[in-house]
């Protein structure tokens, strides 16, 4: 990231933790905006085809990932820390249900044709 991007970046954090503090409604209208966002994202990593659906756990993921952020930002750090075990704990075990095909429904074994 350069230099005048990251002091953009720093000036709008500032203006908009000013602009929001102590203000109920305007935190709400930040939170709403990143639920819209997130949902977007996250909606875009889902991949419907003939084989199945693909992509909800990064999907997952990226929900977590903005309600992470919105904790720490809100300063609830212990939510965060909270939210990013369980996240991270969840997806790990849930790897070992995930079948060994890769993105198109194919075996590995078969995906590697000449």
């Amino acid at each position: 990231m350069s230099e005048v991007r990251a002091f953009e970046h720093f000036l709008w954090s500032r203006a908009s933790e000013e602009i929001t503090l102590g203000n109920a409604g305007a935190t709400a209208r930040v939170l709403e905006g990143l639920i819209n966002g997130v949902g977007f994202i996250g909606g875009g990593a889902i991949l419907v085809g003939k084989m199945g659906t693909r992509g909800t756990a990064t999907a997952a993921s990226i929900w977590a990932k903005g309600a992470i952020g919105a904790a720490v930002g809100l300063g609830s750090y212990d939510t965060a820390i909270v939210l990013s075990i369980v996240t991270f704990a969840t997806l790990r075990v849930m790897t070992n249900f995930k079948s060994p095909e890769d993105s198109v429904g194919r075996p590995p074994e078969e995906t590697n044709a000449d």
